[in-house]
């Protein structure tokens, strides 16, 4: 339990807060960062240097070599790589960007997932950690997902995304009971950092895209796939999440205030999507039958998911350790139940088995 539940306020405490339980058979770690202090990769990297500081303080004589960190780029972690010539290069896409953005979230809002009627949890009750709801998908599963995307030209993430907006929009009509109408949403987190922030220090650089797209488009998973696919590619290819900052900059500044677009009142996303990747992967950790060995203990799950918003609902991560793909959620429980958060998830993983047995043609 803790006092303010989900909820750190960084004038107070620091944004981190870690609990472990454990019995004679296993221990259970779990790290509660602040988004505004670190993104997905340094919440990673700061679990592994525990890790791998616990490992050569259990057993010395086969101590690792931690990743360097040099504290003063920190001070650099907004510059995402631009020069000023880069600035004035992208200021036409920034322009567009401060633009498009607001006036695309005005006109066709994202809307929010429906959810079935639920009593509000007792103030006892929020005070107790999240258990987060996850599903996972076997190797044999992930190799047939991956051969699905790489047969279609797109990428297994593009393929993970768009599956979970037509589990969302099927999600949407089982509660409702009716056709589906409208626009979902997925923002997706995009890792800013460029080569010299290799050494970074625990931080958050990470800018975010929405994904905005209507039920028509949902009802024909191929075209969706392949919008998907080229909406990625040109996030990629142009940077284009690093106009997030410029678009709340401008908000902030000449609209007054953030809460005009993104309040409390307002569903910016119908969920968050995160693709973590493989977890641990560069590690320096050993390894026992490719679980990570830290001196006496050995790592057998990891489990992480991004946090949510008003109207936001839920939030999803996908990562894959030992060759698994694992579905987690986190979930606003003065919304929903962790009965209603895990059928969300096993909708999505529903519609990836789906995907993975009828080669990547949803359905």
């Amino acid at each position: 339990e803790h006092p303010d539940a989900a909820s750190i306020n960084l004038r107070h405490e620091p944004g981190l807060r870690t609990w472990a339980r454990y019995d004679d058979e296993q221990t259970e770690l779990r790290f509660h960062f602040h988004h505004s202090c670190s993104d997905g990769i340094g919440a990673y990297r700061f679990i592994d240097d525990v890790l791998c500081l616990y490992h050569n303080r259990v057993t010395p004589d086969e101590a690792v070599t931690l990743r360097p960190v040099r504290p003063e780029l920190l001070k650099q972690r907004t510059r995402m790589g631009r020069t000023w010539w880069r600035y004035l290069l992208r200021l036409p896409l920034t322009l567009i960007a401060v633009v498009a953005s607001p006036l695309e979230f005005k006109l066709a809002p994202p809307r929010e997932l429906q959810l079935p009627t639920f009593k509000r949890p007792e103030d006892g009750d929020l005070r107790t950690v999240v258990d987060m709801p996850a599903e996972k998908l076997g190797k044999e599963e992930v190799s047939r997902l991956a051969k699905a995307a790489k047969a279609q030209g797109v990428s297994l993430n593009d393929l993970l995304m768009r599956d979970t907006m037509v589990a969302l929009k099927a999600w949407n009509e089982r509660v409702s009971g009716e056709p589906f109408r409208g626009r979902l949403g997925l923002v997706v987190p995009f890792n800013l950092r460029s080569a010299e922030d290799d050494e970074q220090t625990v931080t958050n650089i990470v800018g975010m895209a929405p994904i905005n797209v209507s039920a028509k488009q949902i009802d024909n998973p191929a075209g969706l796939l392949r919008f998907i696919a080229i909406v990625m590619r040109y996030y990629k290819r142009f940077q284009l999440a690093i106009e997030f900052q410029s678009v709340i900059t401008v908000l902030e500044r000449f609209f007054g205030s953030l809460n005009t677009f993104v309040g409390p009142n307002h569903c910016s996303a119908t969920a968050t999507f995160s693709n973590v990747g493989r977890v641990f992967s560069d590690s320096p950790l050993p390894r026992i039958d490719d679980r990570l060995r830290a001196g006496n203990l050995t790592l057998a799950v990891v489990e992480s998911a991004p946090p949510i918003r008003p109207h936001t609902w839920v939030s999803f991560t996908t990562l894959s350790y030992l060759g698994d793909l694992t579905v987690i959620a986190n979930y606003d429980r003065l919304a929903m139940s962790h009965d209603t958060a895990h059928e969300i998830v096993k909708c999505v993983v529903k519609q990836l088995r789906t995907s993975a047995a009828v080669g990547g043609s949803a359905s």
